[in-house]
């Protein structure tokens, strides 16, 4: 008798820390403690706002597909709170691809919606291998200098907006946005490393609310989809635009071909 209890406490505490099964989870309640969202319980489904508490980390795993069903957000605390969304992504295609997609509920072939991933002052967040599909704002960063790697940005209103934050955006693919970057705020310094800038309607990059002095937004060593100058100034909003804007994007020693391959996002 004894050797049962011991043996049924064991599996009572296996199944106590194992990961949730497979299934999806509707998400209703604010992330009130250390959470992770695991790739075998996916899609993730927020059905309210959702706020990462203060002193709080929600790590999502590689794979989870993270649907809002309606315009929600998704954001940090006001203070000392993060997300972290990792995914994986072999280049190669050798391998399945893993990216961590937050995407409208009803399907990714959806007009956007008013939702997104809201960062405010936390720069311990960080996205890789992610894609922000069909967002009123895809990713909102406000006062928060995080890393955003190897990301997608497809068919939202702003892809990625910057609010007095200076993030290092890397390897990313902004694609048939309205706009791809907004960014208000001298304190917003964003810098641009090999990213693509293709087919986004009505600008690449868009500065507002800069005050003197000069402040330079660097942006070099990226592609365009043209190698004529004065086609990728169209597609920027900057002090050459208005000169009361105190924002410059330096876009010199453009790629000649995108350093991103769009068929990696599956």
């Amino acid at each position: 008798m004894r050797t049962r209890t011991i043996t049924a406490c064991v599996i009572l505490l296996v199944l106590y820390l194992s990961p949730p099964a497979a299934g999806q989870v509707y998400v209703t309640e604010d992330v009130v403690a250390n959470t992770v969202w695991y790739y075998d319980s996916e899609p993730y489904i927020i059905k309210a706002d959702i706020t990462v508490a203060d002193g709080c980390t929600l790590t999502i795993e590689p794979g989870v597909r993270v649907r809002f069903a309606g315009s929600w957000w998704l954001q940090t605390g006001l203070n000392g709170s993060a997300i972290i969304a990792n995914g994986e992504l072999d280049i190669g295609g050798t391998t399945e691809d893993r990216t961590i997609d937050f995407i409208p509920h009803i399907g990714r072939g959806a007009s956007r919606v008013g939702m997104g991933v809201r960062v405010v002052n936390s720069d311990a967040s960080s996205f890789d291998f992610c894609v922000f599909y069909a967002c009123e704002y895809g990713l909102y960063l406000d006062t928060s200098d995080v890393s955003v790697f190897g990301t997608r940005f497809s068919n939202c209103l702003i892809g990625l907006y910057c609010a007095d934050s200076s993030p290092l955006i890397s390897n990313c693919d902004f694609f048939s946005c309205d706009t791809a970057v907004g960014a208000w705020g001298r304190a917003s310094t964003p810098s641009f490393i090999s990213c693509n800038f293709t087919q986004n309607h009505l600008w690449n990059i868009y500065l507002q609310g800069y005050d003197p002095p000069l402040v330079t937004i660097d942006a070099r060593l990226c592609y365009w989809q043209t190698q004529v100058a004065s086609e990728i100034e169209d597609t920027i909003y900057h002090d050459v635009d208005n000169p009361s804007v105190y924002g410059h994007v330096d876009f010199s020693d453009w790629l000649i071909e995108g350093p991103v391959e769009q068929t990696s996002w599956g």
